[in-house]
């Protein structure tokens, strides 16, 4: 499921911050798009703050139960997935 990643320092009085936001968004199945879904992460704690590190991984499981409880096959048929993988 292809998406944009951002991740951005949080703007403050006179500059920009110590703080992060990580945006993900995406639409799936490509082949005829049914969903379109926005993950934002305000403020991601630890090492680990950009967009592929935290907000992909929830759009990714966000995406895969709505495409799972909408019975919408994957366009690779070969993918397997579940609600709680």
């Amino acid at each position: 499921m292809p998406g944009k990643t951002g991740t951005s320092r949080k703007a403050e009085a006179g500059g920009y911050g110590d703080d992060y936001v990580a945006v993900f968004a995406g639409l799936a199945p490509i082949s005829n798009p049914r969903f379109a879904i926005a993950v934002m992460i305000n403020e991601p704690q630890g090492d680990r703050y950009y967009a592929g590190d935290v907000a992909a991984p929830v759009f990714s499981a966000v995406m895969k139960s709505a495409l799972l409880l909408t019975h919408i096959r994957p366009d690779d048929e070969n993918e397997r997935y579940t609600l709680l993988e």
